[in-house]
């Protein structure tokens, strides 16, 4: 009953399959490269697990929906938060906005589905990648978290020897709407450039000289959504252990942006932990790859999320960011459109 986790990047063709050895993988893999999956909040129930590549190897996505590893089911009962329990939350998040304590703050909700046909994770992980190719899709299963889907068009890090690459995404809007080619709104400008101004400052911060992009408007599954590209330098001749050391570092720094949060972020995240009637669990953490010994790291804002339940039951995630001229009608709305992206996968 090993852990696993299967993925496949943007805009390639094929899967990749990492399975480890062991149910106790919670503690650093040292040098050897590994599958890394950090919760919204980590918490004695809520550990972050690195998967060692044991077995790491490229797949077809035709293969991938074929495999049969085994997948463990978690025993967590999901807190739903209906439509009553979303306005409660959305009411105290907007008035502590209102009242000048956060700039912005991050509010999820969830929601359980069962029926649709019954298709393995596999075969749902195919048709997420076949559906999404701009987006990040992973399937994980571990014993401390179940079985989980993202396809996620969120960046958090990517590092490849000498040259690092994040990006800051925020405000959403439907793709097919009549306002899709024209000019985002105020509330969505300002939503974006408040994560902007959080990442560069993270990586200032960090000593890492960057450049970044104007911010342009990209396209994730039914939805756009506003992103600014950073590019980063760091020492390429680091030990395999500084490395770690080093992501670990710009992981801790960066995660969570205000893109899955609020600002000011530790107040904000405190807010969320106290109030918000969803236990996000894996929802807007993160996961990806580690390769120490090639200097290489890619890991992903967990979005676009459900969780996998025994006889043909889910239960999904979503949420948006709440400002001062935010109504509750339409930041509820953008969750449901949010949640399309499996919604469709489970029922196709």
């Amino acid at each position: 009953m090993n852990l696993f986790a299967l993925f496949r990047n943007p805009h390639t063709d094929n899967a990749e399959l990492v399975v480890g050895g062991s149910d106790t993988s919670t503690t650093a893999c040292g040098q050897t490269s590994y599958f890394l999956i950090s919760p919204f909040h980590v918490a004695d129930n809520q550990p972050v697990i690195r998967i060692p590549a044991n077995r790491h190897e490229q797949i077809m996505i035709d293969e991938a929906e074929q495999l049969d590893l085994y997948c463990r089911y978690s025993s967590n009962n999901a807190s739903c938060s209906d439509k009553s329990l979303y306005a409660k939350d959305f009411s105290l998040f907007h008035s502590n906005i209102c009242e000048g304590r956060f700039a912005k703050l991050v509010l999820a909700r969830s929601m359980s589905l069962e029926g649709g046909v019954e298709h393995t994770p596999f075969k749902l992980f195919a048709d997420a990648c076949r559906a999404y190719p701009r987006c990040y899709v992973v399937l994980v299963s571990t014993p401390q978290y179940g079985t989980w889907i993202a396809a996620t068009p969120e960046l958090l890090l990517s590092i490849d020897g000498g040259q690092g690459t994040t990006m800051a995404l925020a405000g959403t809007r439907r793709h097919d709407s009549n306002a899709a080619d024209g000019p985002w709104g105020e509330k969505d400008r300002r939503e974006q450039a408040i994560v902007d101004q959080y990442v560069g400052d993270i990586l200032g911060g960090l000593q890492l000289p960057f450049t970044r992009t104007t911010p342009k408007t990209v396209r994730a599954a039914h939805l756009q959504h506003q992103r600014t590209d950073f590019q980063f330098s760091m020492p390429d001749n680091l030990s395999e252990e500084d490395f770690n050391s080093r992501v670990a570092e710009i992981l801790s720094a960066l995660h969570p942006t205000p893109a899955v949060c609020g600002l000011p972020t530790d107040a904000a995240r405190q807010m969320i932990l106290e109030h918000e009637h969803c236990d996000r669990r894996l929802y807007t953490g993160y996961m990806g790859m580690v390769e120490p010994s090639s200097r290489r790291a890619s890991l992903w804002v967990t979005l676009r999320t459900m969780e996998l339940h025994p006889d043909n039951r889910y239960t999904l995630y979503a949420g948006g960011g709440i400002m001062a001229d935010s109504s509750e009608e339409s930041e509820w709305r953008e969750t449901e459109y949010k949640m399309q992206a499996m919604t469709e996968i489970i029922y196709n």
